[in-house]
């Protein structure tokens, strides 16, 4: 039975015989028409600079509902399903530009330092490498908020290795210092669809207390998850940095 949503970014389908996604160019049947040597080149890439990890910037409020459903999902799918979720579009740019990107996951080759209040209890959640190459990824760069970010034409076309590599200074691992001053911690990377629970590998809080709460929360729904996610005390990851 053919289902009436795209299930990577959730947006109905008006033409139910479609084999593609009009919104996210996504193959129906989960088939995601990718090309092998780019995704090559960005595995070489990644692996050249040791990335271990990249970021997903969250709070505490919505990791329980990640656990609880096995991923995070993108606002336009937490929609559809009728889930509760913290809609902070302004951070988008702009509510247009918001609802086109929202079959999107942001996500940071940095820690996004300081994109978040405390009282909305910042949580980091530290992403396996292996999605920067899954041909689902698009390396922004800038925040997608920017102005020379239009809409998601821009974002699908970011997405080749030489889109990753141009957040960096070179064949090492620094990402670029010789752009203005509002670009240079980001290295944002949108993934498209769901991230599924399994490629997270990590959950970093701000503070020792935080990580205990936390925990103590979550200990029964990674029961119902199969898996257990270390949480750890990170605080240099959500201070402001000396670039921000």
């Amino acid at each position: 039975m053919l289902s009436k949503f795209c299930t990577e970014c959730g947006k109905r389908r008006e033409d139910i015989t479609a084999a593609h996604c009009a919104w996210c160019h996504t193959a129906f049947g989960d088939v995601v028409a990718r090309n092998d040597d780019q995704r090559a080149k960005i595995q070489e890439s990644v692996r050249r600079r040791s990335i271990h990890e990249f970021y997903h910037f969250t709070s505490a409020l919505q990791v329980l509902l990640i656990v609880r459903h096995a991923a995070i999902h993108p606002r336009a799918l937490l929609r559809t399903q009728k889930l509760p979720f913290l809609d902070h579009s302004q951070q988008w740019g702009n509510p247009a530009k918001a609802e086109e990107l929202s079959h999107f996951v942001s996500t940071a080759i940095a820690p996004p330092r300081g994109m978040m209040r405390n009282e909305s209890y910042p949580i980091i959640l530290s992403l396996k490498p292996d999605l920067l190459w899954s041909g689902r990824a698009a390396f922004v760069g800038i925040w997608a908020s920017d102005g020379r970010i239009k809409g998601s034409v821009d974002v699908l076309s970011t997405m080749s290795a030489e889109h990753f590599d141009s957040m960096f200074a070179g064949p090492g691992k620094r990402l670029r210092r010789d752009l203005p001053r509002e670009q240079l911690i980001p290295g944002e990377v949108l993934i498209r669809g769901s991230i599924s629970l399994s490629d997270v590998k990590r959950i970093y809080c701000p503070t020792a207390y935080s990580r205990t709460i936390l925990g103590e929360l979550l200990k029964g729904e990674f029961s119902k998850a199969g898996h257990t996610i270390d949480v750890l005390d990170r605080p240099e990851l959500f201070g402001r940095s000396e670039a921000a």
